[in-house]
């Protein structure tokens, strides 16, 4: 056909139009034939009503057909058997029972594929499906019931979505898990007593136990020991030395019988050598020897997957908490670890796996998984089917750390498949199922289309009964920040990135670390309409730290400390390390204060500081009765170089402690340090030189005295009612280098000394003794002289001071907030109040008030030019300073807590003192005060108005490295700043959408703590060994908004498919992988795929592309491509030359070999993609056709007939909304052996294959095959007629005259009309025989009529066409006219006159 060009110039062999013929021609030849076409007829009789195919799909493998139903009350997949021509239902999805299939008539199913009896497929309406087609069959009996589906255990019910979806359901629960540290379980189900203490009887023994002695012990706690077990025996209780030695090896040979009698018998196997043990025996513990823990030196979590039925598994399910049972606290620093930190698991319970109501009913096997937290793979654990045992009891017991095949190390990355919610095109490529133009992520919007926030409220839980010290339970960390987050899920386990805000961020503190915590959590927001549950998740970015175990402390000669600990903790800490000390030395107690200290310095071996030993030789001081010991004017005071002490005349002095010459006067390497019984002692001062003069000891200093030594002698002098300060004395020492066995082995760290770490390592002798680090006046009240700022110390002094008060008399206006470490302490608000400290330091009160004149700020005071301000201000606001009243008798000292300060104003005589800066500061002490107040000695004591009572800052003194302890000071590493990377891990279970609003506890922890301060989540506490990880499985916000969106240009592929193996992972899309590609948007939405050779043909709304599969293309420098081997799925991009795509009509493709067909309505043209590339065949004499055809067609059938070479196309024009036929266009071929459009056909199907070269289309969901050889009769209709319009233009412009035509074929064709641009006319019927050719020696012919004139009386020249008159010879017609009502007719002839 063409329809293009003018009638004059269509070239030979082409004719105008033709209808329902077929057209064959010989090559090189211009001779063809001509056939009317053949007919179809019905191969199905399904009678779904309202029934059209939407889609169709051939299986050349097994010769079958399987097409898509659109019905009223049904929707089904059918099949079609070419060997048995039998029709079945595939999947009937009845309306009124559950509308599953959801087809429309509107959305035309184009993405299509059958691999190894699975049918696959997307419509854009609905999930991609996938369904095992025999399965499918099984359950189908006919297209008006609706399928059912076989569950695992074997029943029968009607299938649902999730059955046929390609994405699969997941697992929504962890396993739970169930530990003992013995496999000795009891009938009952409960576990065994495997040890107890009993008293060893020898009432007809010796004395010495022996190897070979049978012995009978009670042990009333009946421990589960059987015949032969073997157990241990040790000392119950170390009393005498080489008792931790005594291990003795038994065989139980007697259980009891009666609970009355519990005596046991055991055979001792070992015993140490000469074990003497008394008659009445000693108390023994009995353990039983049990096989070595599970999984000792590591942590281990558990999760399942499910298998389908069709060989998929689903991602993986939440990990159970580490199965990881410890120990009680055991941290000694002579063994270097923690034993409390190492797994004694002996039996472990995996339960909760097969719940009936969460397996889906799809599942067939259930599989175990292990991962250790070292190591990112997964292990097969075991396997269960539904018969098996396990899957009944929901449990499976681990009683061996054997392992099985490892899973890809991919499915750690996969929490759930990124199937598209929905998708335009798909096809099968590389194995691998892709889908292209999908819907992905949710809008995430409440009811009230409000864009959804989080809102959290969190809490701490506590252990509700506070854990005795050294036991053991879960925890999370203190001295963190945790940041909760949300993600929702909808049905088929697809999830959100990570929802949060800062209202779900929570702090844990110090002081919790004695304590077992966790997490409580719920938000108050509604959740967005589309989710079905919800999960939380937790970020906490904190590096890595470690415990480590203090050995001795030493003094450090700049007065700060070295700790020494085992060299196995070496590479924990470095230079640039802050440690924190949690638990205290020699106790079970937390540390509550700070406690944070740099590492100032170390050593791997021991510094020769601190090798240094200080051997006393003596003290010497002042008797009772206060005798001068001492100069009366040369004794220690603070600047001092030297002190002098009376030389002793027979009575106390210098020569009858130590003797006229003692060793002391000459040695080298001397020290001495001032002392006295309840005040403590000084620091050390070496000792430059010793010399003796005027009845007097010259003590020569090295350094001066501080301010130390001040607290000796309180006034400043050396005198009392007696003569001398009673017993003040000087003690001297020798210092020496000297290698102990105590630094083998060890490596030390400098650390401050401060008065946490004083009280908490340093202090461990029952007697304190403090040194005295500074002291510090305070003036009982404010003086006002002559102005408001004129303030004095007292009535005669003319110098305003600045200083530390308490004022008892005056209200205060406070000025700002309250600031501190405890704000509370002082009220708040900014208005005029009374508030008092009407006994700011009394007897019976833990909080004292002062009062600084001069500053506004504790800020302030600390950059004071007077040090002593700067020191003491800095040393009562800070946590844990110990300190006394000087005047306190009692000599109680006290703790700093906390403390507050806020600025202020004085108020006197309603006149502001706005010109003097005042603070106030409170600080909050750890006992009441004892026997001391300062009111009271203002208004009762002598101390006038203006006199000062002094407060002393303290620090314990303690003798260096004495002090080592089976229960240490425990250290805790800060970690290093950590970079905030936004990584949430999963902390919960999936929860029901029905449970979002409550409160949860989240069962996630990252700790052990021991209930003394010591937390660890290390095994054995030792370097780099094993850790409890944050969680297994991750999630992260987006830094965009996460909403809904269309990958029009998107490709998105599965995992790979290989039969032969087994390997179905077409359900896995896992989003951490690169499983995308995007095309240029350019190119408008991709509308379909198809698979040519191993290139995936990309046709886009503009442009068609050929995507490389598993390889890629390098291009040479002249822009030619070499293909080369790549690991990625989808390569390059490669654009076909030529401005044409598929618009939005991807059901017009069809193909045939490497020859594909399609429409591009937006250009108006018809395209073939063969190897030559791009070529517009509507331009094959076709092109004004299609333009306008196009135009008025919504829908673009494109079906190919192999058998004769045809792409057929159908022009149909339908409702939108209800996919209802509004106009049946037309169907038009393109036959490639005619290089053009031979035909028009009358049918107009939905859709059409070949498979076995038989055409197949189909009407009203019935499948029609082309094969009927009654022609042109079509969808069980009455034969449609054949014709064509043929053009004789040879020489156009001469005027030829046609008296006859023929042809050669069968009879029964027909000329009814022949037009000319003179002349029209006919071959007319023969009324006998019903012919229009007469046949002669096997042609048909006959003579060309003009068109019949009839006289019309109606009309004055008769309604008669002259041009049918022949007046040749004569001249030109040139008018007929009659009259009305006349016979006769004037016939009017022109003279032709060609001049």
């Amino acid at each position: 056909m063409n329809k293009d060009l003018d009638e004059r110039i269509v070239p030979n062999g082409e004719y105008r139009d033709a209808l329902n013929v077929q057209i064959s021609t010989s090559d090189g030849s211009d001779i063809g034939v001509m056939q009317n076409v053949l007919g179809n007829q019905a191969r199905s009789a399904i009678g779904i009503s309202g029934g059209q195919c939407i889609g169709s799909v051939g299986d050349t493998e097994n010769n079958k057909i399987y097409w898509f139903i659109a019905g009223t009350s049904v929707d089904a997949i059918a099949e079609y058997d070419e060997s048995t021509r039998v029709v079945s239902p595939v999947l009937v999805s009845v309306k009124s029972t559950a509308n599953v299939l959801n087809f429309s008539k509107t959305k035309l199913i184009t993405g299509i594929n059958i691999i190894d009896g699975l049918l696959l497929f997307t419509d854009d309406n609905s999930e991609p499906k996938k369904i095992n087609i025999e399965s499918c069959k099984s359950g189908s009996s006919n297209f008006s019931t609706h399928t059912v589906f076989t569950k695992y255990d074997g029943t029968t019910y009607n299938f649902s979505e999730d059955d046929i979806t390609v994405i699969k359901k997941s697992p929504i629960s962890a396993p739970v898990i169930t530990m003992a540290n013995t496999a000795r379980v009891k009938e009952d189900g409960t576990f065994a007593l495997v040890s107890g203490v009993g008293k060893a009887t020898f009432s007809s023994f010796g004395e010495l136990m022996e190897a070979g002695d049978i012995r009978g012990v009670n042990l009333f706690t009946r421990p589960d020991f059987r015949l032969n077990d073997k157990v241990r025996a040790t000392l119950n209780e170390i009393i005498n030395e080489g008792d931790e030695d005594v291990e003795l090896m038994l065989t139980c040979t007697k259980v009891p019988r009666s609970s009355t009698s519990p005596i046991y018998s055991f055979r001792i196997e070992s015993i140490p050598d000469s074990t003497p043990i008394s008659k009445q025996g000693r108390d023994y513990l009995f353990e039983l020897i049990q096989e070595d823990p599970l999984f000792e030196k590591e942590f281990v979590r558990f999760a399942y997957r499910y298998k389908y039925n069709d060989g998929e598994y689903s991602a993986i399910s939440p990990f159970s908490e580490v199965a990881f049972l410890p120990d009680e606290f055991e941290y000694d620093s002579a063994k270097g670890h923690n034993t409390g930190m190492q797994n004694t698991l002996r039996y472990l319970k995996i339960a909760g796996f097969s719940n009936s109501t969460d397996v889906p009913k799809q599942v067939i096997e259930i599989e175990l998984l292990f991962k250790k937290e070292t190591s990112t793979n997964i292990y097969s654990v075991q396997s269960f089917k539904y018969t098996d045992q396990e899957w009944t009891n929901n449990y499976y017991e681990i009683n061996s750390e054997l392992i099985h095949k490892v899973l890809p190390a991919n499915q750690l990355l996969r929490p759930y498949d990124n199937v598209p919610l929905k998708a335009k095109a798909q096809e099968i490529v590389a194995n691998r199922l892709i889908y292209g133009n999908y819907l992905q992520n949710f809008d995430l919007k409440d009811l009230r289309n409000n864009d959804y926030t989080p809102k959290f409220e969190t809490r701490l839980n506590l252990a509700k009964n506070k854990p005795t010290a050294g036991s053991v339970g879960k925890s999370i960390k203190s001295m963190r920040t945790y940041q909760l987050g949300v993600t929702f899920i909808d049905e088929y386990g697809r999830e959100t990135p990570v929802q949060t805000n800062d209202s779900g961020s929570i702090k844990t503190n110090k002081s919790v670390s004695n304590n077992y915590s966790g997490i409580e959590v719920s938000i108050s927001t509604s959740p967005p309409t589309f989710a079905k549950s919800f999960k939380y998740y937790i970020k906490e970015t904190s590096n890595e730290y470690y415990n480590l175990a203090m050995d001795r402390w030493y003094d450090a000669e700049d007065g700060n400390v070295w700790i020494s600990f085992p060299s196995s903790e070496r590479n924990k800490i470095n230079e640039e390390s802050f440690v924190i000390l949690k638990k205290a030395h020699n106790s079970n107690e937390l540390v509550e204060d700070t406690a944070k200290y740099k590492i100032i310095d170390i050593k791997n071996e021991a510094p020769e500081e601190i090798k240094e030993i200080k051997t006393s030789y003596g003290v010497a001081e002042s008797p009772p009765s206060g005798a001068n010991f001492f100069h009366p004017t040369s004794f220690p005071k603070p600047d001092a170089t030297f002190f002098k002490m009376i030389d002793g005349d027979g009575e106390v002095g210098f020569e009858d402690a130590f003797g006229q010459n003692a060793s002391l006067l000459s040695d080298s390497n001397r020290f001495v340090k001032i002392k006295a019984p309840g005040l403590g002692s000084s620091k050390f001062y070496e000792v430059q030189s010793i010399a003796k003069a005027e009845g007097y000891y010259t003590i020569n200093l090295s350094e001066r005295l501080g301010d130390d030594v001040s607290s000796f002698f309180p006034d400043g002098t050396n005198t009392n009612s007696q003569g001398g300060v009673p017993q003040v004395g000087a003690e001297f020492f020798q210092s020496k280098i000297k290698n102990k066995k105590e630094y083998i082995g060890r490596f030390f760290a400098k650390i401050y000394r401060n008065a946490a770490l004083a009280e908490n390592v340093l202090n461990l002798i029952e007697t304190q003794e403090y040194s005295i680090i500074a002291t510090k006046d305070i003036f009982n009240r404010f003086h006002r002289k002559t102005s408001l700022s004129d303030y004095r110390h007292d009535e005669d002094d003319r110098t305003p001071k600045v200083g530390f008060y308490v004022d008892p008399h005056h209200p205060h206006k406070f000025r700002g907030e309250p600031k501190g470490t405890k704000p509370s302490l002082i009220p708040s608000g900014k208005t005029y109040r009374t508030w008092h400290f009407k006994e700011p330091i009394k007897a019976g009160s833990n909080k004292i008030a002062l009062q600084y004149l001069g500053k506004r700020s504790v800020t302030s005071i600390k950059t004071d030019r007077n040090s002593i301000h700067s020191q003491f201000i800095t040393a009562m606001t800070t946590q844990g300073t110990l300190f006394r009243f000087a005047q306190d008798i009692s000599k109680t000292v006290y703790k700093i807590k906390n403390y507050a300060e806020r600025p202020m104003q004085k108020r006197d005589n309603g006149k502001d003192w706005s010109e003097n800066q005042h603070t106030l500061l409170v600080f909050e002490l750890d006992k009441k005060i004892q026997n001391f107040s300062v009111v009271e000695d203002i208004s009762q004591s002598s101390i006038d108005r203006g006199d000062f009572f002094d407060i002393e800052i303290l620090e314990n003194y303690v003798a260096a490295g004495q002090f080592k302890s089976d229960n240490p000071a425990i250290f805790e590493t800060e970690p290093k700043e950590a970079v905030d990377i936004d990584i949430y891990y999963e902390a919960s279970n999936t929860l029901p959408i029905s449970s979002y609003g409550e409160q949860h506890s989240l069962n996630w922890f990252n700790c052990f703590s021991f209930g003394n301060g010591v937390e660890s989540n290390r095994i054995r506490d030792d370097f780099n060994a094993p850790t409890i990880s944050k969680g297994v499985r991750v999630s992260a916000p987006l830094a965009e908004q996460y909403k809904q969106e269309r990958r029009k240009n998107g490709l998105i592929f599965s995992g790979i498919f290989n039969s032969t193996s087994g390997i179905n992972r077409l359900n896995q899309f896992i989003a951490a992988e690169n499983i995308t590609k995007d095309l240029n948007p350019e190119y408008g939405s991709i509308q379909k795929l198809h698979t040519r050779d191993t290139d995936l043909i990309t046709f886009c709304e503009d442009k068609v592309l050929k995507v490389l599969a598993q390889k890629d293309a390098l291009f040479n420098a002249d822009g030619n491509a070499n293909v080369t081997s790549n690991a990625a799925v989808l390569g390059q991009a490669i654009p076909f030359v030529g401005e044409f795509g598929i618009s939005k009509n991807p059901e017009s493709f069809a193909s045939y070999g490497y020859r594909m067909y399609f429409s591009d309505k937006a250009r108006g043209t018809i395209m073939r993609l063969s190897r030559n590339g791009l070529e517009a065949i509507s331009a094959k004499g076709m092109s004004s056709y299609f333009y306008d055809k196009l135009k008025i067609s919504n829908e673009i059938i494109g079906t190919f007939d192999v058998r004769k070479g045809n792409y057929n196309l159908t022009l149909v024009n339908k409702d939108l909304n209800t996919g209802n036929l509004l106009e049946s266009i037309d169907t038009v071929s393109f036959k490639e052996e005619a290089e053009g459009w031979p035909s028009r056909k009358s049918y107009i199907p939905e859709a059409g294959l070949s498979l076995n070269n038989l055409y197949y289309t189909f009407k009203s969901g019935e499948l029609y095959s082309h094969d009927n050889e009654t022609r042109n009769t079509f969808y069980g209709q009455a034969a449609e007629k054949s014709s064509v319009q043929l053009i004789l233009n040879s020489n156009p412009s001469e005027i030829k005259n046609y008296k006859t035509i023929n042809y050669e074929g069968n009879p029964g064709w027909k000329c009814p009309s022949i037009i000319t641009d003179q002349q029209n006319g006919h071959i007319p019927l023969n009324p006998t025989t019903g012919l229009s050719f007469i046949e002669e020696e096997g042609k048909h012919y006959n003579y060309i009529k003009g068109i019949e004139n009839t006289w019309n009386n109606a009309s004055q020249t008769g309604g008669l066409d002259t041009s049918e008159f022949s007046t040749q010879g004569i001249d030109i017609l040139q008018s007929i006219t009659d009259s009305a009502g006349q016979t006769q007719v004037t016939i009017t002839i022109k003279e032709n006159n060609d001049a």
